[in-house]
């Protein structure tokens, strides 16, 4: 379902990434950089909650089968995985 703009929020890429995929990989990473440098935990999730929002799909599965859920769990990411559950998230 595209949004008012035009965007579609479960858009895949070559490997099968949809966009919450790779905010959930960004924030991972940016996070855990942060928070080795100031020790600022949690991480934020905005652009995950974001794009749940507007119709991102928390169960879509990449050419690998990798799900958001089990990305966030990657990183250690909670504040994605408690909104993910929220948005209907399955366990793999």
């Amino acid at each position: 379902m595209a949004s008012r703009k035009g965007c579609e929020p479960n858009q895949e890429d070559s490997s099968g990434w949809t966009p919450v995929h790779l905010a959930i990989d960004m924030e991972g990473d940016c996070g855990g950089q942060e928070w080795v440098k100031s020790g600022r935990f949690p991480y934020p999730a905005d652009m995950t909650e974001l794009l749940l929002k507007h119709g991102a799909d928390p169960n879509t599965k990449d050419n690998r089968g990798k799900t958001p859920l089990r990305l966030a769990k990657h990183y250690r990411h909670t504040v994605a995985v408690d909104l993910l559950m929220q948005y209907g998230a399955t366990e793999e």
